[in-house]
């Protein structure tokens, strides 16, 4: 009797205390850095002037008989080395989807607006592509390509090695950085703008 009880009451609490969820394609896992086994594309010597982040790409097959994969990716921070600054991506999310991958695909476009000079940074992925193409400022890269322009700034991926994962999917992380416009100084008193 006391047994009986006792597991129904732990069943209970069990079922209590686990909150409702959606299914998802995705789970909201945290990332994980993974091993890098290829050389960098490009070394920095200096980050100084340079945007970095940390982004993780996961992908999943289409089909079971498809060869075919949708890309996932997650960008949680970018690092504005310039200017000694941290931007919380992932706090512009709700908080269900903080942790979680969104689609990179032509039509799903992640962008993320709201830096300097009105720049934006934007990431696509192919279906069925282990690349993926950025773009800011004008300058376009891709997790296979860095990019320079004229005035000798770089763009850069270095993307880690695949973790295969069950049912045909896999993840990597992908370190990536870009020149940073730097904040100028306000000359006069009048031009400065208090937030408080």
């Amino acid at each position: 009797m006391y047994t009986t009880n006792f597991l129904t009451t732990l069943t209970t609490l069990i079922l209590l205390a686990s909150a409702p969820t959606n299914a998802r394609v995705i789970p909201p896992l945290p990332p994980h850095i993974f091993r890098r086994n290829t050389p960098a594309q490009s070394p920095a010597p200096s980050l100084n002037d340079k945007c970095t982040f940390t982004l993780f790409h996961k992908q999943l097959l289409t089909t079971p008989s498809s060869r075919d994969r949708t890309n996932y990716i997650q960008l949680n921070a970018l690092t504005d080395n310039t200017n000694a600054l941290t931007i919380d991506i992932a706090a512009q999310r709700s908080p269900a989807e903080r942790n979680s991958y969104v689609k990179a695909s032509e039509q799903d476009v992640f962008v993320v607006g709201g830096l300097l000079d009105n720049a934006s940074l934007s990431i696509t992925g192919r279906e069925g592509s282990d690349v993926l193409e950025l773009e800011s400022d004008g300058r376009k890269w891709s997790t296979v390509r860095a990019a320079k322009d004229v005035e000798g700034m770089v763009a850069w991926c270095n993307a880690g090695e695949w973790n295969e994962g069950g049912n045909g999917s896999r993840e990597r992380s992908v370190e990536c950085g870009f020149p940073c416009a730097r904040i100028e100084e306000a000359e006069d008193e009048e031009e400065r703008e208090e937030l408080r």
